[in-house]
């Protein structure tokens, strides 16, 4: 596994490098710990994240699921066939402080088939709410059928 994330402190331009093999080899509990530090300074834009795979910088994020207590660092959409080929990022989707595998959302199987993974951090649920003063039902994932429709029968 090849690359290193770049942490630029916006502040004082301070540089921080961490291999994603010695990420991967730390205790679980200590990858949390290392995500969660990074979680809120990231968030706030205090500094920015890059995968150093590649000649080019591959911008990465981190992400935070309260149910779960999980930290993802992950690419950004679409950016997987950027990294290098030996990179962790180039085969699978995210890096989690509960060590999680996430793979890539769509893969292709040896018989040509597409497999979808929606895993519980590829949506957000939404909030029902109302719409000209009357309750709207919602699953939370769309609109459940029927439901929020303003033509009459």
């Amino acid at each position: 596994m090849t690359g290193f994330l770049k942490i630029t402190k916006l502040k004082d331009n301070t540089i921080e490098r961490l291999s994603y093999y010695t990420l991967k080899q730390i205790d679980p509990r200590a990858m949390k710990d290392k995500l969660k530090s990074l979680y809120n300074p990231y968030r706030h834009k205090k500094i920015i994240l890059q995968c150093m795979c590649n000649t080019k910088p591959i911008d990465m994020r981190i992400a935070y699921i309260e149910h779960t207590d999980t930290y993802y660092l992950s690419s950004y959409p679409k950016q997987a066939e950027n990294h290098h080929t030996d990179c962790y990022f180039h085969r699978d989707k995210s890096l989690s402080s509960n060590g999680e595998q996430n793979k890539k959302s769509v893969e292709e199987d040896n018989e040509g088939n597409y497999l979808i993974s929606l895993n519980a951090h590829d949506y957000k649920k939404t909030n029902s709410h109302k719409v000209n003063g009357d309750s709207e039902a919602n699953s939370g994932i769309g609109w459940d059928a029927g439901v929020g429709s303003n033509v009459n029968p």
